[in-house]
């Protein structure tokens, strides 16, 4: 072999090792970004259930002071139908309380 010839040979060798080192590098480099990739999806999706979880309480708060509302006005008229004179005498005891304890200006 000529000596040409062998420095092309360390030539590609270097080459090939360099390639190999820089295809390590990428692979690692890969990884870390993978990684970085599920960290971040991690990151959403937790975010993503705390606002779903603040979204779901705050529903339910909704739904049960809806309920609580119905409930008064079902209440309120099972009165009127039942007891028509006992709201009628609470009426008057109202108005009788509210005139004088507010006399007017």
């Amino acid at each position: 072999m000529s000596l040409e010839t062998e420095l092309d040979l360390v030539a590609l060798r270097q080459i090939a090792d360099s390639l190999m080192e820089t295809n390590r590098v990428l692979h690692s480099l890969a990884e870390t970004v993978q990684d970085v990739r599920e960290d971040v999806a991690a990151i959403k999706a937790q975010d993503l259930s705390s606002k779903y979880e603040s979204l779901l309480a705050r529903v339910n708060n909704l739904e049960n002071h809806k309920s609580r509302g119905e409930g008064s006005q079902d209440f309120v008229n099972w009165m009127l139908q039942q007891f028509p004179w006992l709201v009628t005498l609470l009426a008057i005891a109202g108005s009788y309380w509210a005139s004088n304890h507010h006399p007017a200006k």
